[in-house]
């Protein structure tokens, strides 16, 4: 049963809500992302009018904004490009779990692309899952051994979850592929 009380409240969040997207279609309406707003007005499904709105909402800090349009060019088009962009995109806005969820869908529609894989395990290194971590650099080094910034990682997780000769190996990998002073010293 509906007390007049929760009633209230409901009308509140409607009017909160409402306001918001007057709020927000407001911003969107003026410069610098009238035009861009016109035109995804006229060509609604045109990707790149999304992601360039997104970006340029992205630059004036209106994240939660750009949220919209990102998810709107995704649904569109699950391009390594836009799903790049709006993984990122849904960190800022701290929708992790989305975020996983997206990242772990893309490392098996781009297994090539070892970006997703980076993210994947940065991600789970937060949510304190290690292993999982781990095991996306050995993937991407299951695939390309060469990759020196994998192995720099790897020995920094390492390192991390406390195998100090295990570490020492991996950095070892990344200093002999590529002798850079970052890859000697932690």
């Amino acid at each position: 049963m509906i007390t007049w009380k929760k009633l209230r409240w409901f009308v509140a969040i409607l009017l909160l809500a409402g306001c918001n997207n007057k709020k927000s279609e407001s911003v969107l309406n003026k410069p610098p992302f009238a035009a861009l707003t016109d035109s995804i007005k006229r060509f609604p499904g045109d990707v790149s009018l999304l992601t360039r709105r997104g970006e340029l909402l992205s630059q004036h800090n209106l994240h939660e904004l750009a949220y919209n349009d990102y998810k709107q060019a995704w649904q569109h088009d699950s391009s390594e490009l836009v799903t790049m962009a709006y993984i990122s995109n849904l960190f800022l806005v701290s929708r992790p779990g989305e975020a996983v969820r997206l990242l772990e869908n893309a490392v098996v529609r781009f297994p090539n692309n070892p970006e997703f894989r980076r993210r994947l395990s940065e991600t789970y290194l937060e949510m304190g899952h290690s292993r999982e971590a781990l095991a996306q650099y050995d993937h991407i080094l299951e695939a390309d051994s060469s990759n020196f910034e994998a192995w720099y990682e790897k020995g920094r997780l390492l390192l991390r979850t406390g195998d100090t000769a295990a570490a020492i190996e991996a950095l070892a990998s990344s200093y002999k592929l590529q002798p850079l002073s970052m890859n000697g010293i932690l």
